[in-house]
């Protein structure tokens, strides 16, 4: 039924799930061990003389994959984006993943270099996705990644390795370590309530949310580990509706718990939309999740699941 669905080893998650959201499409090639790139540089010598200068000799600090927007991460909770000619706001958001219809929503600009502006709105702004963005003008985008451990994840993820949550937190480990590399503010989050994940849901920096513990069976509900308040769910019809709130769609999602895909996918297979968790995710991103319970005597990664995005209900 759903055999157009990839199942992906552990490796492939890793990899996948991490470059999917952080890289784009290879357009040059670059030599690691010379620092550099086998071309020249096509815009000519517009930032700077050296034409086979690989992200301002700051490969750590700065990324530019496309050869246009140079995005400065540094660990902070939102990015730098510093566009170079012909960039625009469609452009930052396919090499970001995010929906370039939701701009305004995720993309702010930060400084007129001209004008020296206390207020770069009015001046830096675009008025569509399209639009080349000024280049005197510097952006800020959101670069927050989030990890939840739910109900026994961290406990059973770093101390009984006959715990399928031990594999399943392994894996969330890596991710993280993944992002931090890349230079993303990374936020771990244990013994919080549902509550609380949801406003983590509902950051305005934030990128991509991983999470890895009990979740609904059948239901997909995430069990945060507070299980004493009133509704100890965050429920699957949780949605950054743009309707709702200034909410734009994320990159990424990854949520290793019971049925995370499940309904996800029976809708695919359907043809029909509701507020799955899928839905949350950019249609440049990627959604991870699984489609059962995962057994560690069989193989606890056999029903991860990974879908693009929707990026949102009925084009929402």
């Amino acid at each position: 039924m759903f055999s157009d669905i990839p199942r992906l080893s552990l490796s492939m998650l890793v990899v996948t799930f991490a470059a999917a959201i952080c890289s784009s499409p290879l357009i040059a090639m670059n030599d690691p061990v010379a620092g550099r790139w086998l071309t020249r540089d096509s815009l000519g010598p517009t930032d700077g003389n050296n034409l086979y200068e690989f992200a301002s000799s700051m490969p750590v600090a700065n990324q530019d994959p496309l050869g246009l927007w140079i995005i400065h991460r540094l660990h902070k909770r939102r990015a730098v984006a510093v566009p170079e000619p012909g960039d625009s706001a469609a452009t930052l958001a396919f090499q970001i993943r995010f929906e370039p219809r939701e701009y305004r929503l995720w993309m702010r600009p930060i400084a007129d270099t001209n004008m020296h502006s206390d207020c770069p709105q009015a001046t830096c702004m675009p008025a569509t996705q399209f639009d080349v963005v000024p280049g005197h003008c510097i952006y800020s985008v959101p670069n927050t990644v989030v990890a939840v451990w739910g109900q026994l994840g961290v406990t059973e993820s770093y101390y009984n390795p006959t715990s399928v949550f031990f594999w399943l937190g392994t894996n969330i480990r890596t991710e993280i370590d993944g992002f931090r590399r890349k230079g993303f503010f990374v936020q771990s989050h244990d013994n919080i309530s549902a509550s609380s994940v949801k406003r983590v849901l509902e950051g305005r920096d934030l990128v991509a949310f991983l999470y890895v513990g009990h979740s609904g069976e059948y239901t997909g509900d995430l069990l945060p580990r507070l299980t004493g308040e009133t509704g100890p769910r965050v429920e699957q019809a949780f949605y950054r509706d743009t309707s709702q709130g200034p909410f734009y769609k994320l990159a990424g999602m990854k949520l290793l718990g019971c049925s995370t895909a499940l309904l996800a996918l029976q809708n695919r297979n359907l043809g029909i939309q509701t507020a799955t968790w899928d839905t949350n995710v950019s249609t440049r991103g990627l959604f991870v999740g699984i489609e059962g319970s995962p057994n560690l005597w069989i193989w606890p990664f056999e029903d991860f699941v990974a879908l693009p995005g929707l990026g949102g209900l009925h084009g929402n």
